[in-house]
């Protein structure tokens, strides 16, 4: 029997854990272990204590053992410190993040699986919810990704994206030339900005020339402050966007003018997609009825000519065009 707890020892990988018991129930290997030493650091005072003051049993998924699932039973020790001890503190296991449910090495183990097969592969595998295995992905992800010495770069794009939709955003940083993330943090305000981009080193900043982003405020104050010799750039899908809704907006305003008799309705009725399309998809009849529209009603042609003028987003120089149109920013 030492001999088989011995083996399970060594077959956990885990330091610092004595295994107690072991059994096999449907298919599941549960491995029953107990800490070699119970001491805690205070996170109040920074001492150490031994004073329990309780113990609950709390399960967690652990790497599979010749291909059968494992189960760490680990009892969870509260300890008590002198310095407050109405309110106990965790004794917490180094190979398991806090307020998760499987050890860093079972979590690694998915991590690995995510980058070869897709969320939905893993999940089927292993038998685990797609938001835990999404979570796990992002986590380590994001620590791979931050721990890339950064290259020099010349032109970078910013941008965010929800964690949590309404809630929790994080800013994704990503280089325009190789068309590869640079890395990726919490927060989108002016101060998370500036704090990363301070945090990557002066030469690396110093060689940044333009920032393509959308048209927040936070990025903007964020970037003139963090990087000194790059310039704010507009890009080209929100400016897009942006005169694509007034173009559609002065449409409505002109639509609501218009007499509502049946011969005058089709006069801006019925054109919005032909107006919003891009102009060399337009079939002969639909830029027929175009022009004819913008020739009535200027204002409207104008604004249309605008989206037209447009640069491709293909065009080498679009970033630049930019740069130069908008050179005091917004």
């Amino acid at each position: 029997m030492n001999n088989v707890i011995d083996f399970t020892e060594k077959m956990l990988g885990v330091q610092d854990l004595k295994v107690i018991h072991t059994y096999v129930n449907n298919g599941m290997f549960t491995v029953c272990a107990m800490p070699t030493t119970v001491p805690g650091v205070c996170p109040k005072c920074g001492s150490k204590t031994e004073t329990i003051h309780d113990i609950r049993v709390q399960d967690y998924m652990h790497l599979p053992i010749w291909g059968t699932k494992t189960v760490l039973v680990l009892p969870i020790f509260r300890l008590e410190c002198k310095c407050d001890p109405d309110h106990p503190f965790d004794l917490r296991y180094s190979f398991i993040r806090k307020h998760q449910r499987q050890t860093v090495h079972y979590e690694m183990y998915i991590y690995n699986l995510c980058k070869q097969n897709t969320i939905e592969n893993v999940c089927s595998l292993e038998g685990i919810s797609h938001g835990k295995c999404q979570k796990i992905f992002n986590h380590y992800a994001n620590e791979e990704i931050n721990s890339r010495p950064p290259n020099r770069v010349r032109l970078i794009g910013i941008d965010d994206l929800a964690r949590k939709k309404g809630h929790n955003y994080n800013t994704a940083v990503y280089d325009l030339e190789t068309h590869s993330l640079i890395a990726m943090f919490k927060g989108r305000t002016k101060e998370d900005v500036i704090a990363f981009f301070k945090s990557l080193g002066e030469e690396f900043r110093d060689g940044i020339e333009a920032v393509a982003m959308d048209m927040s405020r936070s990025y903007c104050n964020g970037v003139l402050e963090a990087l000194p010799n790059a310039k704010p750039v507009i890009d080209r899908f929100h400016l897009s966007q942006l005169l694509h809704n007034q173009v559609d907006d002065a449409r409505k305003h002109i639509q609501n003018k218009v007499t509502k008799e049946e011969d005058n309705k089709q006069k801006v009725f019925g054109i919005r997609w032909t107006l919003l399309k891009s102009f060399e998809d337009l079939e002969s009849e639909e830029m027929r009825l175009l022009f004819k529209v913008c020739d009535e009603y200027p204002k409207l042609g104008e604004c249309f000519a605008l989206i037209v003028c447009l640069p491709s987003p293909n065009h080498k120089e679009y970033s630049w065009l930019y740069i130069c149109k908008f050179p005091n920013r917004w």
